[in-house]
């Protein structure tokens, strides 16, 4: 038996990060728009994440945040707890299966860290099966989300059948005291240097970017996708495991003839900041560039974008590491670097 069918599906992953993962799902809770259901993976985390999530579902575990009061009134959470088989089917545990009305909580519990990119296909697989809405919304866990964003996305999307992809404004969780500096109000391509472009990038909001707009892709912290289409894509390419799997998708989804809009009426608020960045990191940003150009880019465009990676980037990119005292970025970079190439000269796809 599956969910009554609501609106809209938010798919979240955890990874270790159960703090910043029950502010999330608080905020979700207390949004305004009341016909969703919620499904977290837990990605293989190391730490007591699955349970920390558990208690804080039951109202033994509360939350703070500078963008909302913690609401006790609506705990306990209805949760439905699912594992995994080894064909891969879905089983929920203890005979907690389907609930009555109300948005609810699935927790899919995963063994190993699948990535971002499989550990969403993982939600995508149990959405389609057991709830298969209108729309799924992808949202990072260190994401706050105002409590309208979600009707401005879901209206866009039910007014224009041609956008399947709706991006709301996203702005930094805080820098520098402030919440109102814009981190993506809409996101571009640029496909000589392989990157991407987020239009607004640390320019305090003042309204200048109020207007939608088409766009390139939409960004992996917060997007909502409509399920038909998300069905045809197959979801997320695996292999990039993590970083510019988002970008493939969209670009997947325009070529396929549909729209991906951005809704500045829609406001999240997203933790990204310029901390250390990790080696793990370092290493699928630089690869999946490679990647993403051999996958979706003309042969011209992919080796147009090595000689530039390897002679305009590379010397200078090690020095500045060095410089800066970043030298654990250096040999993930070289790496991902030759990794990357061996992918261009590949027949497949790497």
């Amino acid at each position: 038996m599956a969910f009554a069918r609501p609106q809209v599906a938010f798919l979240i992953l955890n990874w270790n990060k159960w703090e910043i993962t029950i502010e999330c799902l608080e905020s979700v809770f207390q949004n305004s728009f009341h016909d969703y259901e919620v499904v977290l993976v837990e990605n293989g985390s190391k730490n007591d994440s699955y349970e920390k999530i558990l208690s804080y579902c039951r109202g033994d575990l509360e939350t703070s945040s500078p963008f909302f009061k913690y609401n006790k009134n609506n705990k306990p959470l209805p949760v439905r707890t699912v594992k995994i088989n080894e064909d891969g089917s879905f089983q929920f545990e203890d005979g907690n299966g389907p609930i009555g009305e109300g948005p609810g909580l699935t927790l899919i519990k995963v063994e190993e860290n699948q990535g971002y990119a499989e550990g969403n296909n993982i939600g995508i697989r149990f959405i389609s099966q057991q709830i298969d809405p209108q729309f799924v919304l992808f949202m990072n866990n260190d994401v706050v989300v105002d409590p309208g964003f979600l009707s401005p996305l879901v209206d866009k999307m039910k007014s224009t059948e041609d956008v399947a992809m709706a991006a709301p404004k996203i702005k930094y969780y805080e820098i520098n005291g402030s919440r109102n500096i814009i981190n993506c109000a809409g996101c571009f391509l640029d496909m000589i240097r392989v990157r991407s472009q987020r239009r607004g990038r640390d320019e305090e909001d003042r309204g200048q970017y109020d207007t939608e707009i088409e766009v390139d892709f939409a960004d992996g912290a917060c997007f909502l996708m409509r399920m038909s289409v998300l069905k045809v894509t197959g979801g997320f390419d695996r292999s990039f495991f993590t970083y510019w799997e988002e970008t493939d998708l969209s670009i997947r989804t325009t070529r396929l003839g549909h729209l991906i809009v951005y809704v500045p009426g829609s406001v999240v608020w997203h933790r990204e900041t310029y901390s250390i960045v990790t080696e793990s990191k370092e290493y699928f940003m630089v690869r999946n560039r490679y990647k993403f150009i051999r996958k979706n880019g003309t042969r011209w465009q992919a080796y147009r974008f090595m000689a530039y990676h390897l002679l305009v980037l590379l010397v200078p990119t090690v020095l500045i590491y060095v410089r800066d005292g970043e030298t654990h970025r250096v040999r993930p970079f070289l790496k991902g670097t030759v990794d990357g190439v061996r992918i261009l000269a590949s027949r497949g796809e790497g």
